[in-house]
């Protein structure tokens, strides 16, 4: 996709969000229309299963999840990581969300599809096959969103506020997110850390999986820099919404917020060199010409941190 095209069909993505997300239930709106472009096919479930599940397992190689209490921030329409969590042999699964969207039809459906692919299911989670099937066929019968998070030992806070939350201190030993850091203010992310602080045992950690880049580059120039262009004003009109909105942190942002709650144990990141090309054409906006090209060109953060 040429210049010109990519900036109109990124403009486009960015415009769509911004109607949509005045509206009433404009998140089943967003759900329809991600329905359309099948992001829930067999195929993209099956894909975001593959990248998710290898980083529980490096987590799990480093911690083992077995008899552990976990809470998830923003499990999303279907939670990925509490099925994996639940068949790597989690004691008890806190689910928190801003929004009651956890779907229980896609739910189901990820649970199906893990059930037909489920050789390679245990292959990756290194559990006995057996084992993962006869899970799997018992979630297969449940018949309701409740009964599915009953099986798998599992509460959904939702809405809930991951800065206040009413479980007790020191009862938790990982608060995971994946794909939602960057989607939440810095002033509630200092409060998540806070409270991660408080509900974390002493030997508890939390690991997040943050996205750095510019969520509409899909749709957009082949990048994941482009958002790096506005202005704060501007930002804040085209992805100010809670549909498309992205804090635009950096890297080094992120390793010093989590530095201040705790010891980070482990890291790993993505750095794509098409960013780093894009980041010679494009004039980012004065926020950020005080970080160095590199830091503005990382594409995610995988993040550790023992408290």
């Amino acid at each position: 996709m040429n210049t010109a095209l990519g900036s109109v069909a990124w403009r486009i993505k960015a415009l769509i969000h911004i109607l949509i997300s005045p509206l009433p239930y404009n998140y089943r709106i967003n759900y329809f229309i991600q329905n359309l472009r099948h992001a829930f096919s067999k195929a993209n479930m099956l894909t975001g299963y593959r990248v998710q599940v290898k980083h529980i397992m490096g987590l799990n190689c480093r911690f083992s999840l077995e008899g552990k209490t976990v809470l998830e921030i923003g499990p999303g329409w279907y939670s990925i990581g509490a099925t994996l969590f639940y068949l790597l042999g989690a004691k008890k699964i806190y689910l928190i969300d801003i929004r009651p969207v956890l779907s229980f039809n896609l739910t189901m459906r990820y649970v199906n599809l893990l059930a037909e692919n489920y050789l390679e299911v245990a292959q990756d989670l290194r559990v006995n096959p057996e084992t993962i099937i006869r899970k799997l066929n018992k979630l297969k019968q449940v018949t309701s969103r409740n009964e599915f998070l009953n099986l798998i030992s599992a509460e959904y806070h939702a809405p809930g506020d991951a800065q206040k939350t009413t479980f007790p201190d020191h009862s938790i030993d990982l608060v995971f997110s994946y794909g939602v850091l960057e989607h939440i203010p810095f002033t509630i992310l200092e409060g998540i850390m806070k409270e991660s602080v408080r509900v974390l045992r002493p030997n508890g950690r939390h690991y997040h999986n943050i996205g750095l880049h510019d969520h509409f580059d899909s749709a957009g120039l082949g990048n994941g820099v482009y958002f790096l262009k506005y202005s704060p004003f501007m930002w804040k009109l085209i992805g100010g919404n809670d549909l498309a909105y992205h804090n635009r942190l950096r890297k080094s942002d992120y390793l010093k917020l989590m530095s201040r709650y705790g010891k980070i144990t482990w890291q790993d990141d993505e750095l794509l060199k098409k960013n780093i090309e894009a980041l010679k054409r494009i004039k980012v906006s004065k926020e950020f010409r005080c970080y160095d090209a590199t830091d503005l060109a990382y594409s995610a953060l995988y993040v550790e941190v023992t408290i």
